[in-house]
């Protein structure tokens, strides 16, 4: 007995392989990007949160201490005021909206970020390097640790430029 597959045969079945581990890496790829998406709109909606929550105790802050320079203004009524604790008052007063400026600023810069060289050059091949992102909605308000959290971040290769690469 003598069995034998065509050669035509032979070649649409392995295209049709190959179309079909393209289709299932498009799903894949098509999975991705949507735990992606929710992902990052999970991180817009913290941040949001965050940023109000912020703003709401400044604003809290705030009337506080208009309240208390009011109540130390309507104390003096026609005598001298404490000039080194209404100074005081409203230092707090001019440093709160410093930072309520801040929360706006961050507010605006929602996408902006910072990129990081997190791995040494040449530890993935000559001239590459591993780099991480970090955007605000991903970072907390102090970033100075973010270069330490992103260690593990998955690796985004660039090329490095031998020329300004040091030696």
């Amino acid at each position: 007995m003598h069995i034998r597959i065509s050669e035509p045969y032979h070649r649409l079945r392995v295209s049709e392989l190959e179309l079909t581990t393209d289709y299932l890496a498009k799903l894949e790829e098509e999975k991705e990007r949507r735990r992606e998406l929710r992902e990052r709109q999970r991180e817009d909606e913290k941040l949001q949160h965050e940023i109000e929550r912020e703003r709401a105790r400044l604003a809290k802050e705030q009337a506080h201490y208009r309240s208390a320079l009011q109540r130390l203004r309507a104390s003096a009524a026609g005598g001298a005021v404490d000039q080194t604790a209404e100074a005081q008052l409203q230092e707090q007063l001019s440093s709160l909206d410093a930072a309520m400026a801040a929360v706006d600023a961050r507010e605006a810069d929602v996408r902006a970020g910072y990129v990081y060289v997190i791995s040494n050059i040449g530890a993935f091949g000559e001239h590459m390097v591993k780099i991480g992102n970090a955007t605000p909605a991903s970072t907390s308000w102090n970033s100075t640790n973010n270069p330490k959290r992103l260690n593990g971040a998955p690796p985004a290769h660039a090329a490095a430029d031998a020329a300004s690469t040091p030696d």
